[in-house]
């Protein structure tokens, strides 16, 4: 019968930040009595090679070596076990001159990887060996190795401009699509992300996820996947998050001197201000338009109005002469 002896490699796994796992395989009797054995294979190595972490939605792994014998011809199979799933063939391949192989495959979901010599498939064999259908039965296989593989989150929507206190949606779908997932929607706020909102898939791994924040200002969001037994962790940027609150405005000519120092003229992107810090960026929006623009000056002064914009920030917002905008910081 075929012998299982596993190997140390330490030159090998130290590299390039991989796990890896050599073994080698030792020919004793035929493959079965009474079947086409077909090219013997000798002493020889499996090598199954994962990276440290998790992999990405549908990055592939690969499985490389040489059977000792240098036989051409001889099948080698990569197979994949998900939690509670037979073990599937997911590549395969015959050796090529000199006994060499190289098998790459791509995975969607978390589970086990092992590298085998195929033998013949019959029925009662490949109930034994705890395989699924169109799998081949192993004569020799490497030793199992986990694979975690992250969620892939598309379709990602949203729109996050939104005034405080109204509801923000962002819609999507984890793949692979299975209901009942949970996933955040989170908030950066110093240094820590913050969950806000929580929601679970439907069918197809489709979710939509609402939060009303109640403050105005700018922060990253993003949407995560907390991760469970069928996939790891993922998450997704989505941007800055932008509340406002709507407030009055006017325009003025400020090609003259301002309050705040530095050199301004008719093309200064600016905004003048009551009681906000010379320099402070302020982001207005105002019909579809969107503009950052800092306090240069003082004012106004008429009851009703928080900001002045300058000539340059009223053409670039398409605005009037007086009215209401949103504006954050």
């Amino acid at each position: 019968m075929w012998a299982l002896t596993t190997l140390r490699s330490p030159r090998v796994c130290a590299a390039a930040g991989v796990l890896c796992a050599a073994y080698a395989l030792t020919a004793g009797s035929p493959l079965a009595a009474g079947a086409d054995a077909g090219p013997s294979a000798s002493t020889g190595h499996l090598t199954l090679t994962v990276p440290s972490g998790p992999l990405r939605f549908h990055q592939r792994v690969s499985a490389a070596g040489r059977i000792a014998s240098g036989q051409s011809g001889v099948a080698v199979s990569l197979q994949f076990r998900a939690p509670g799933r037979p073990w599937r063939t997911v590549a395969s391949t015959r050796t090529a001159r000199g006994g060499t192989y190289r098998l790459t495959a791509s995975l969607d979901r978390s589970g086990r990887l092992r590298t085998v010599l195929a033998g013949p498939s019959e029925p009662a064999q490949a109930r034994t060996a705890g395989v699924g259908a169109g799998a081949v039965a192993p004569v020799a296989t490497s030793t199992e190795q986990p694979v975690a593989v992250g969620a892939a989150m598309v379709a990602v929507h949203g729109h996050l401009d939104v005034l405080a206190g109204r509801p923000v949606t962002v819609a999507g779908v984890i793949l692979p699509g299975q209901p009942g997932r949970f996933v955040s929607l989170e908030v950066l706020r110093g240094h820590i992300w913050r969950p806000v909102a929580q929601a679970r898939t439907r069918l197809g791994g489709a979710y939509r996820v609402r939060y009303s924040p109640s403050q105005i200002g700018s922060q990253p969001v993003r949407v995560r996947f907390k991760g469970d037994r069928l996939n790891a962790p993922s998450r997704r940027n989505l941007g800055a998050l932008n509340v406002y609150h709507v407030v009055g405005a006017s325009w003025y000519d400020a090609s003259g001197s301002v309050a705040c120092s530095g050199r301004h003229g008719p093309g200064t992107l600016g905004v003048a201000h009551r009681t906000l810090p010379c320099g402070t960026r302020v982001r207005l929006s105002y019909r579809g338009r969107t503009v950052v623009a800092r306090v240069i000056d003082r004012g106004p002064y008429v009851g009703g109005r928080d900001y002045d914009l300058t000539a340059a920030t009223k053409q670039a917002l398409g605005f009037g002469d007086t009215g209401a905008i949103w504006a954050t910081r």
